[in-house]
C-alpha cells in the first residue's frame, strides 16, 4: 500500500520529512495535551484511511499537521539544543548557515511534488491532455467520447474545457476506439484521439 512505502515520509521534501518524524516523537515523549491530541488525531486518520482509502489526494489533509510537528522539531532543535550552549557571533552564524541548508534542500519540493504526481500519470491520458492543450485555442471546448471510468474527462488538466457532446461550443471530440462521422483527425495519443468536429 502507499502507506507501506513510506508516503508520509513523501508529504514534506528532505529534511523537513524526518524533522517531521521527530517532531512527532517529541509530541509523544514530551508533548503538551493539544500536541498528543493532534498525534492521536492523525494516527486515528491513517487507520481509517488505511483500512478503505488508499488514494494520495487523502493524505493531503495531513500536510498541515505533517508541516506543524516539523516546525516543532525545528523549534526543540534551536531552544533546548543550541540556544542554551552560548550566544555571539558563532552561534548566529551557524543558525543563519542551517536556515540557508534547510532553505536550499527544501528548495526542489514543488518539482519533487510535480514529478511524483506525473510519475504516478497514465501516460497516454497525460500525452492526450498535452494534446487537447495544443490543439484548442482558448475559447475552444472539446466533448468526450470515453469508456466508463476513464478519468480523463473528468479529473484532469483539461477537464475544465469538456462540454456535452451537443453542446454547440464543442469544436474537438476526444474519443477512443474508431473514427466517429462527421470528424476530421487531428492527432493521436496512445489510445486517445482527438478529432475535429465538420459542423
Amino acid at each position: 500500500s502507499e502507506f507501506g512505502r513510506g508516503l508520509a515520509l513523501r508529504l514534506l521534501s528532505f529534511p523537513a520529512n524526518w524533522l517531521a518524524v521527530g517532531g512527532l516523537f517529541l509530541w509523544l515523549l514530551r508533548g503538551t495535551w493539544r500536541q498528543r491530541f493532534l498525534l492521536v488525531v492523525a494516527i486515528l486518520y491513517v487507520s481509517a484511511l488505511a483500512v478503505g482509502f488508499l488514494l494520495p489526494r487523502f493524505v493531503v489533509a495531513l500536510v498541515p499537521l505533517w508541516s506543524v510537528a516539523a516546525a516543532a522539531a525545528a523549534l526543540f532543535v534551536w531552544s533546548d539544543l543550541i540556544a542554551p550552549g552560548g550566544e555571539g557571533a558563532r552561534m548566529r552564524q551557524a543558525a543563519a548557515g542551517g536556515g540557508l541548508l534547510v532553505l536550499l534542500l527544501l528548495s526542489g519540493s514543488a518539482q519533487a511534488g510535480v514529478a511524483s504526481v506525473l510519475r504516478a500519470q497514465d501516460p497516454d491520458a497525460a500525452a492526450a491532455a498535452a494534446l487537447v492543450g495544443r490543439a484548442l485555442a482558448p475559447h475552444d471546448r472539446f466533448s468526450a467520447r470515453l469508456p466508463a471510468g476513464d478519468p480523463l474527462a473528468k479529473y484532469s488538466a483539461v477537464a475544465h474545457l469538456v462540454v456535452q457532446a451537443n453542446d454547440p461550443t464543442a469544436r474537438y471530440l476526444l474519443a477512443t476506439g474508431a473514427q466517429p462521422a462527421g470528424a476530421r483527425p487531428v492527432g493521436q495519443a496512445g489510445r486517445y484521439r482527438l478529432y475535429r468536429l465538420l459542423r
